[in-house]
Formats: C-alpha cells, sequence, structure tokens
C-alpha cells in the first residue's frame, strides 16, 4: 500500500515537478547520512539545502536536532529551535503545494515518503510551541498535523489534549473544543487510546464537569479505574511515591509509571474542579469494596509481587512471576468466588510462558482460562486478551486454523477490531488463501482505474524504486536521528563521535574521550568487560567487603546472580539467608580469583 500510494503522488506530475522531487529525494538521503554522522553534518546539510532550498523539510529537522538539547540550557538557542522549526514546517507547505495533493492521498501524507517530513516538522513545531505557553498557536498546529495525518501515527492528539486542558485550566472553565476531541476517531473508526488513563480519566472528570454524579460519570470512571487502578491513590494522595523523571525508563500501559505521568500533569485539573475528588473518593472506595471480596491478602501480595517481576520481561524474573502466579492460582481455587482471580492468574502465567518462548506451555494455561466462559462473560476485555495472546501462540506454532477460530471469536462476541482484522490478514498471507474470517463489509476500496495501470510507466516507476532503495538503505539512520542518538557511555553527551572500547567492542559502550573512558573503567566497565581479567561473571561466589552503612553483612558469601544495570550495581545471592541484595563491585571479592 505504501508503495501504491507513492507510485501514485507522483505519477500526475509535470516533468518539471518530477525533476524537483528527484532532487527532494537526494537531499533527503544526504540528511540520513549527516543524523548517522557525529562530525561534518553541518556542511552535510549545507550540501542538501543547496541541492534542495525551498522544499526539504529534513534538512530543518536535522539542524533542529542538533540544537535541541542545548537549547534547553540557552534562551537564544531556544528561540532559533523555534526559527528552525518554523522554517520547516514553510518548507513542508510548498512542498504539498507542488505536489497538488488530491483526493488519494489528502489526510494521510505521513504514509508517503517525500512529504512524511512535514508531518514531523509540524508535530515538533507544535511541541515547541506548547512547551513554550503559546497554546493557541500550538494547537492549531497540531490541528493541521492531524489533519494533514488522519491516522495520527505520531500521536498529535495526545499533545492537542494536553494544550486543550491547558488552556482551560488557565480561563478556569472547561474548553469548548474538550467533547470534540474526546469523541474523535483517528482512520479506524475507533475512539482514541481507549486503554491509556489520560484519555479514560480526562473523559470521565470531563462528564463530571458536564453531568456530575450520573450514572454515566460512574461508568466511565469504573472503566477508567479498572484501566489504570493506580492514578486514584496518587490523586487522592492515599500513595505518595511520585516517581521522578530520571525514574521513568519506559512508561507502562496501566502500570504505575503511567499514573505518575498522568497526576504530575493533570492533578491540578481535578483540584480545580468542585467536589470531583470527593465523587472520585467515593467511586474508588466502591471500586475497592467490590474487587476485595474476589481476592485475600496473601493472593493480593502474590498478584502484587508477580506483576512486579512480570513487567521487567527479564527471563530469570518471569521464571520467578511464575511461581508467584503458580501460588496465586492455588488459592484461586479454592473457592467459587475467586473465579476472576484464577482466570487471571492462568492468564498471566501463559504470557509469562509466551515470553520464554514456550508457545505449547503457555496455550495450556490460556485454554485452561478460556474454558471459564461464565466469569469471562462479566469481562470482555480479558476475554479479548487471552483470545489475542491464544491466536499468537497458535500462529507461532504453525497452527493457523485455530488461531483464525481465536479472532473468529473475537468478531463474534466482542466486534470487529482493526488489530484483529490485520493479524488475520496476516495469516492469510501464509496461508495463501482467503479464510472468509474477516466479516463482510470491512475490507478496503478496490483498487482504481489509476491503481491498475502501475505498471505502464517505467520512468515513474525507475524513480519510485531508487527512491524505495534509498528509504530502506536508511531507514534506521532516520530513527536514530530522532529518537536513537548514541550517546556516551559513561557521561551521556551526545551528538559528538564516539569511540568503542578496545578489549570488548560492545556497540553499546562507547565514549566521547580518554577521560570519560578511564572514569568509566575504574568505577564500572571493567567488571562487566568481555576482555577483561577484572570481570565479574554470573554465578561466581563472591564474598562481600567494605560495606559501610551494613557492616554486619562483610565476610558473607554469596552467589552473583546478575549486573543490574540500572543500578550500576550487582544483583548478589546471599548463601547464609538467600536474601538478594544490590551491591557495589569494589565490594565483591571473588572466590579464587
Amino acid at each position: 500500500e505504501f508503495q501504491r500510494g507513492d507510485y501514485l503522488l507522483l505519477k500526475n506530475l509535470s516533468p518539471q515537478d518530477r525533476a524537483t522531487i528527484e532532487t527532494v529525494i537526494k537531499a533527503n538521503a544526504i540528511c540520513r547520512e549527516a543524523a548517522s554522522k557525529s562530525v561534518g553534518i553541518v556542511e552535510m546539510i549545507k550540501e542538501a539545502q543547496a541541492i534542495c532550498p525551498n522544499h526539504c523539510p529534513l534538512t530543518f529537522l536535522i539542524m533542529f536536532e542538533s540544537i535541541s538539547v542545548a537549547a534547553a540550557f540557552s534562551d537564544n538557542l531556544k528561540v532559533a529551535a523555534g526559527i528552525v522549526l518554523r522554517d520547516a514546517v514553510e518548507s513542508g507547505r510548498k512542498l504539498v503545494t507542488l505536489l497538488q495533493v488530491n483526493q488519494f492521498c489528502k489526510g494521510n501524507l505521513f504514509s508517503y515518503e517525500p512529504t512524511r517530513n512535514y508531518i514531523r516538522a509540524l508535530y515538533l513545531r507544535g511541541s515547541y510551541l506548547f512547551r513554550m505557553g503559546k497554546l493557541e498557536e500550538a494547537y492549531h498546529i497540531l490541528q493541521e498535523c492531524i489533519a494533514n495525518d488522519i491516522h495520527d501515527k505520531l500521536g498529535a492528539r495526545h499533545k492537542q489534549l494536553l494544550v486543550i486542558l491547558e488552556v482551560g485550566s488557565i480561563n478556569g472553565k472547561c474548553d469548548k473544543r474538550l467533547p470534540d476531541l474526546l469523541e474523535a476517531t483517528f482512520g479506524d473508526d475507533q475512539k482514541v487510546d481507549d486503554v491509556l488513563a489520560l484519555w479514560n480519566y480526562t473523559r470521565a472528570l470531563y462528564n463530571f464537569i458536564k453531568e456530575g454524579k450520573s450514572k454515566k460519570s460512574r461508568r466511565i470512571l469504573n472503566h477508567a479505574i479498572e484501566r489504570n487502578p493506580f492514578v486514584p491513590p496518587l490523586l487522592l494522595r492515599y500513595d505518595t511515591e511520585v516517581m521522578s523523571w530520571a525514574k521513568r525508563k519506559i512508561m507502562c500501559i496501566g502500570g504505575k509509571t503511567e499514573a505518575n505521568d498522568y497526576v504530575q500533569d493533570n492533578r491540578c485539573h481535578w483540584r480545580q474542579t468542585e467536589g470531583s475528588l470527593e465523587w472520585l473518593r467515593d467511586i474508588y472506595t466502591d471500586h475497592k469494596k467490590a474487587i476485595i471480596p474476589e481476592i485475600n491478602k496473601a493472593g493480593a501480595k502474590l498478584l502484587s509481587k508477580g506483576n512486579k517481576l512480570f513487567a521487567t520481561r527479564d527471563s530469570s524474573d518471569l521464571k520467578k512471576a511464575i511461581v508467584k502466579y503458580k501460588d496465586l492460582l492455588k488459592i484461586a481455587e479454592t473457592k467459587k468466588k475467586y473465579s476472576t482471580m484464577r482466570i487471571l492468574a492462568l492468564e498471566r502465567i501463559g504470557c509469562c510462558y509466551k515470553f520464554l518462548g514456550n508457545s505449547v506451555e503457555a496455550m495450556q494455561y490460556f485454554n485452561d482460562a478460556l474454558s471459564c466462559e461464565k466469569a469471562l462473560e462479566n469481562n470482555k476485555d480479558l476475554h479479548k486478551d487471552i483470545l489475542y495472546q491464544t491466536a499468537d501462540c497458535k500462529e507461532e506454532i504453525e497452527d493457523y486454523e485455530g488461531a483464525l477460530e481465536c479472532y473468529r471469536l473475537v468478531f463474534k462476541k466482542m466486534g470487529t477490531f482493526t488489530v484483529a482484522v490485520e493479524s488475520v490478514k496476516r495469516i492469510e498471507v501464509k496461508m495463501g488463501r482467503e479464510s472468509g474470517v474477516i466479516p463482510a463489509g470491512y475490507d478496503v476500496e478496490p483498487p482504481s482505474e489509476s491503481e491498475k495501470d502501475m505498471e505502464e510507466d517505467s520512468d515513474i516507476s525507475d524513480l519510485f524504486h531508487s527512491m524505495m532503495a534509498e528509504e530502506a538503505k536508511a531507514a534506521s539512520n532516520v530513527e536514530g536521528c530522532y529518537h536513537n542518538m548514541e550517546r556516551c557511555f559513561h557521561c551521556k553527551r551526545g551528538g559528538v563521535k564516539l569511540s568503542f572500547c578496545s578489549l570488548c567492542k560492545d556497540e553499546f559502550v562507547k565514549y566521547c574521550s580518554k577521560a570519560c573512558q578511564k572514569s568509566s573503567w575504574h568505577d564500572i566497565h571493567k567488571y562487566i568487560c568481555r576482555g577483561s581479567k577484572f570481570k565479574i561473571d554470573d554465578d561466581d561466589t563472591a564474598i562481600i567487603k567494605g560495606l559501610e552503612k551494613s557492616p554486619h553483612i562483610n565476610g558473607m558469601e554469596g552467589k552473583v546472580v546478575k549486573y543490574s544495570e540500572e543500578k550500576k550495581r550487582f544483583i548478589v545471592c546471599l548463601i547464609e539467608n538467600g536474601s538478594e541484595i544490590l551491591v557495589k563491585p569494589q565490594n565483591i571479592e571473588i572466590v579464587g580469583a
């Protein structure tokens, strides 16, 4: 579909405009090459701008990436970053005008290589204006981004929602644009982000402002609490542990990191709405009362410990999580009223085995969970998730018919979901035939006459294939430009030339200077480097020494479990009592070394 779309985008252009697009493609290739380098970026950007001075937003985006880190410490650079993004947007608008965007690609510009960077420029410009407090300008730029990308691949709607909430907070009343955004759809006729706390709790608060303590408001808030139960304790200050930004490595949907993000950004909106926190407290109390009969205290502890281990996705932690969930399963099987908890335990055990690569074992637990039909009738979301997981396992072991049967049940009992449709299409490709599982009337429109004669124009075809080759060659570099800039292993500095460790040549261990490499070597790297004689391996027998805050542990013997990258410590299991502790490498003496 991507190839067909790019082809049609170029097909109706005049020869002169096609030549302009060729210069855009060449300039983009130079920009991608510049993004992959640590020196000579400015010269390459100037070369790209000389080739295509007016229609290449990517040249400005690379410039913005180069100065964005330093802009946090300089007001002048902040202004410069804004000017660069403004020029990127103007360049993208000129490109869209040149292409004479027709009905085929209107509203879907992110899917086409020549116009994709225009959408990126709009998103970054809107985010910049939001941070600078220019809310109305940010709203209109983000609206332009969504209008030109109806599937909203970059998530501009999230920023737009935050802008609208901030405007309402400043004005002291709900912004009139909020209900339209909350009810909007993006491409697949599904309500936006039904799983995210930002949208679910915002819908709940808006309905409370609009209707008060109505049944509809209560139902929406209960749904939000089911999706993420960690938000109310933080809003009501039952739980005062608010994570710092440094600790939030990855946002876990439905977890505490997402709850922290939501509460830090939106607590003020709940406080400003009279009676909202009292209403939240009442609903949350009733919700807890409804859940507590389903699980006793021992089961709650096991579930909490299992979830923490499960969230790491580490193989050793997953095995420990299986033990916790199996203990929970034993408790759940003692009484009939624990049926929902039994299903949840079975589903989690199956997911653990699935992540460990044991699809056959995982499928047994998923099937046991699906056998509890009466309990699943009251929890369609959990039922759907288990069907998805079962289908994935069956597809993994090439039981395609079994996987299609799972998706058939999803369509029959819960409705048509884009994820399920795409999965069925993928399985049909593997089987080499249509299955007839997808409900009638859902499929895309048949190709038009202009699409059928794609192969007739060889000139456009050659241009297109060269463009695709450049796109495939530089895809990783483009992503690296925006999200994965390589940084020094020690000081985390980016945008400079980095050098490998000469002993291990680990692609994730690079340094910006000899000083950083020397400091890192003495601090930690010599204990984890593959080529170092000081390397501490898993299962090494160690003696703890030199601890000042816990001197009673000094002299104890233990086994090294693994190295924790996040804590920069080794996890050591003490032989005396079986407890696990985090220890600096300088406090470890390897027996026999």
